[in-house]
């Protein structure tokens, strides 16, 4: 998972004067009303995006992509663990009157037990989109955005403790709640997935805003934050004796820095290397692809 403190709500994603212009919505199929919330967001950036990305003969055998991480939570090498983020073609799951779909399925497993593991579906056409995510905190609870299984909108926010005679930190969690969220939803601890299927060229930015992902063992949510995410330029990295061709791209706030984003200029695009600006970082290890069913 993603240590991105600093971002939160798409729904005022927007671009400059000078670049291509918005997608219509005749180019979208239809989308159930259940699983509204992030595509007006998500749809603004389709200027950006390779739209042939999810789609590619790459995935028809039903792979599975594991991608191992060497974490750093800062620049001391006794801080580092491993992670590990999963990505696989599915189904979302099907409801009386909503008819299946091709999908994303996507986890993270932290390697750190203050951070929650992670996963969420998202559409697999025309590009990907949120359709739920969930968050579990060991000890504090877990949060939920829609749910495919029962319906619930992804626009809402589901707050759920941990019972607590199963804890004894539960006392001092979150109380139970839902929260409507604004439409547009879109998460930072999203973004390494999606961020993959940009059109990366030189230059180009877009200005939007994201809800951050919580800090280390508090589930509270943030306000959303306004950034200008950018296409920097191709970069070459080296770990562990292995080179890396790359594409930079960066999350401005301002004149600041705040995360930056490496990834590898080979289709599946796969984050070689993410850092933000208070030294928590990953590397990657090795990426594993294994056949389904």
């Amino acid at each position: 998972m993603f240590a991105t403190g600093l971002f939160a709500l798409l729904a005022a994603c927007g671009t400059s004067e000078s670049v291509e212009q918005e997608p219509t919505d005749a180019s979208l199929p239809t989308i159930p009303s259940a699983f509204s919330g992030a595509f007006s967001a998500w749809d603004s950036l389709k200027p950006r995006l390779m739209p042939a990305w999810g789609i590619s003969p790459f995935w028809q055998d039903n792979l599975e992509e594991c991608v191992y991480y060497e974490t750093r939570m800062d620049y001391r090498e006794k801080n580092q663990f491993e992670s590990v983020t999963y990505l696989s073609r599915a189904v979302l799951p099907a409801r009386p009157g909503v008819p299946s779909e091709p999908a994303w399925f996507f986890q993270c497993l932290p390697g750190d037990s203050l951070w929650p593991k992670q996963e969420g579906w998202f559409s697999a056409k025309p590009f990907p989109q949120p359709r739920s995510w969930s968050r579990v905190y060991e000890t504090q609870g877990a949060e939920r955005f829609g749910n495919p299984e029962t319906g619930a909108p992804y626009s809402v926010r589901t707050w759920t403790p941990v019972p607590k005679n199963k804890s004894l930190t539960a006392k001092g969690s979150l109380p139970e709640a839902e929260l409507e969220m604004a439409q547009g939803v879109l998460l930072a601890d999203q973004l390494p997935f999606l961020l993959r299927n940009l059109a990366f060229t030189p230059g180009k930015s877009l200005t939007c805003g994201v809800y951050p992902i919580p800090r280390r063992g508090m589930p509270a949510l943030s306000p959303p934050l306004q950034f200008t995410m950018k296409v920097e330029k191709p970069e070459t990295l080296v770990f562990l004796e292995e080179e890396y061709q790359t594409w930079l791209v960066t999350l401005n706030a301002g004149d600041q820095v705040v995360e930056k984003y490496w990834f590898n200029r080979s289709y599946p695009n796969v984050m070689v290397r993410w850092e933000n600006m208070i030294g928590e970082s990953k590397m990657l290890k090795y990426v594993r692809y294994t056949a389904g069913g």
